[in-house]
């Protein structure tokens, strides 16, 4: 019985070391989306894959629409004219508050300055949250700017 009760707490001994001696790795995300169109009625497609974040940091003053960050030059991250996609990833060390996961489209900034369409401070956005910023994917992007995809337009039925 002694011989039982000591393999078996050697066992789980061994298995708690193997088990703390295990990492976790994480990757960036990655993939496709297949959509099956049905001829002869509304399909509904939409663009579910982002892409990769281009900014990432911590707010260090939040007002009203303006979203301050000292530690970083706007200007020279982001490119005049593109829209980018503001994700609020943690609320001054809460990755549980209500204003995680929040999602601005971001149009205009200064150098050190974001500019929302929401009132980010009224809705609870606090001095510390950390961000993800990223480029929004456009149907030129997808599709080329000369419609390299050869999309047909048209009236009655002829347009994809």
């Amino acid at each position: 019985m002694k011989y039982t009760t000591l393999t078996t707490c050697l066992a789980l001994l061994l298995g708690t070391v193997g088990l703390q001696a295990q990492t976790t790795a994480y990757t960036k995300p990655s993939g496709f989306v297949t959509h099956t169109l049905k001829a002869g009625q509304f399909n509904l497609i939409g663009l579910t894959l982002h892409k990769s974040v281009e900014v990432t940091g911590a707010f260090t003053a939040v007002s009203g629409t303006t979203l301050t960050d000292t530690n970083k030059d706007f200007t020279s991250l982001l490119t005049a004219g593109k829209t980018y996609i503001l994700e609020i990833v943690e609320n001054n060390g809460s990755t549980t508050d209500a204003m995680v996961g929040t999602i601005q489209e971001i149009t205009s900034w200064t150098t050190t300055e974001l500019t929302t369409t929401d009132d980010l401070d009224a809705d609870g956005l606090l001095v510390g949250a950390k961000y993800q910023l990223r480029e929004a994917t456009t149907l030129q992007d997808i599709f080329g700017e000369n419609n390299e995809s050869g999309l047909q337009e048209g009236a009655s039925g002829t347009a994809d």
